[in-house]
C-alpha cells in the first residue's frame, strides 16, 4: 500500500468529509459528504458535484467544518450519474451508513469519484 493509498483509506474511514475546490480559501464550510473507498482505490463521495475538477477531501464535522483529525487528500474529481461505479458507491454507502443512506439518496443523484494525486517518485522528474 502506497502513502497515497493509505491516505485515501484513512479518509474513507471517516464518518463525514468535506469536498472543496483545490485552492479554495474563502473560509466557508463545504457541505458534509459521505465517503467510501472503491475497489479501484478511488474515493467515492455521495454528494453534489464540485465547482472544479481539482479538489481536496478533508475530514469534517456534521456542519462541514474541517476537524483537523486527518491529512487532506488532493486529487482529480469526476462526476458520475450512472453505471457500475455509481452503483458500487451507492451500495457501499448503504453498507457503511445504514438506514441514514435512504434519506440522502433522495437528495443526491451524483457520485463524485476522486482519484488521489500520486506523490512524485524520488529521483524522477515530475
Amino acid at each position: 500500500m502506497t502513502t497515497t493509498d493509505s491516505a485515501a483509506a484513512a479518509i474513507a474511514s471517516e464518518r463525514r468529509v468535506a469536498l472543496t475546490a483545490d485552492g479554495s480559501t474563502d473560509g466557508t464550510a463545504a457541505p458534509p459528504a459521505w465517503v467510501v473507498l472503491t475497489t479501484d482505490g478511488r474515493l467515492g463521495l455521495w454528494t453534489a458535484p464540485p465547482t472544479s475538477a481539482r479538489v481536496r477531501v478533508v475530514p469534517c464535522d456534521r456542519r462541514g467544518r474541517p476537524t483537523g483529525t486527518g491529512a487532506p487528500v488532493a486529487g482529480q474529481a469526476e462526476v458520475v450519474r450512472s453505471g457500475a461505479v455509481f452503483d458500487e458507491v451507492r451500495g457501499r454507502v448503504r453498507e457503511k451508513y445504514g438506514w441514514r443512506s435512504r434519506f440522502g439518496a433522495r437528495r443526491v443523484d451524483t457520485v463524485v469519484l476522486v482519484t488521489p494525486d500520486r506523490p512524485p517518485t524520488p529521483g524522477r522528474p515530475s
